[in-house]
């Protein structure tokens, strides 16, 4: 006999009885449950954005949180969950990380999560050197300048000019 299955629209659940039997073998049965998958996985929480001073060689990242997803009432479906990493600096105090995690299912069907990592440098320059002693001076005899030196927790070593 031809088997031609049923046409699966969103959402059906569908059963089907299979029986087998023989001229040698018992007659045996059984039901087969089929669901077509419409639905996209959804998110459950998301970690909460972070803001956070600037440190010189920190790696931001490990701020991040995990979000997590389901895709219920297909609990045995498998997600396959990944991230992308994109930064932007909007000024010169300032840097964005965001992170996009995307949970896929086989079928293809997505959903997407964001948290954002905020590094702002609040806490000003230091100079590695000592300023020089206030002096008077005529204007045919004015000191040389001093070479100053300063740090700054983001930007590194700084140039001073006078």
């Amino acid at each position: 006999a031809t088997y031609t299955p049923a046409t699966l629209t969103a959402d059906t659940v569908w059963f089907r009885r299979i029986v087998t039997s023989g001229s040698c073998s018992n007659t045996i049965s059984n039901v087969v449950k089929l669901r077509r998958i419409t639905t996209s996985p959804v998110v459950v929480s998301v970690p909460a954005s972070v803001t956070t001073n600037c440190v010189a060689g920190k790696d931001y990242t490990t701020l991040f949180g995990t979000p997590v997803f389901s895709h219920q009432p297909f609990s045995n479906e498998a997600l396959t969950v990944t991230y992308t990493d994109n930064t932007q600096t909007p000024d010169a105090c300032t840097t964005l990380i965001m992170r996009t995690w995307t949970a896929v299912d086989r079928c293809g069907l997505t959903t997407s999560a964001q948290q954002t990592i905020t590094v702002v440098d609040t806490t000003a320059p230091k100079f590695t050197t000592a300023a020089p002693a206030n002096v008077t001076a005529s204007c045919d005899n004015v000191p040389a300048a001093v070479n100053l030196t300063a740090t700054d927790d983001c930007s590194g070593t700084l140039t001073i000019t006078p």
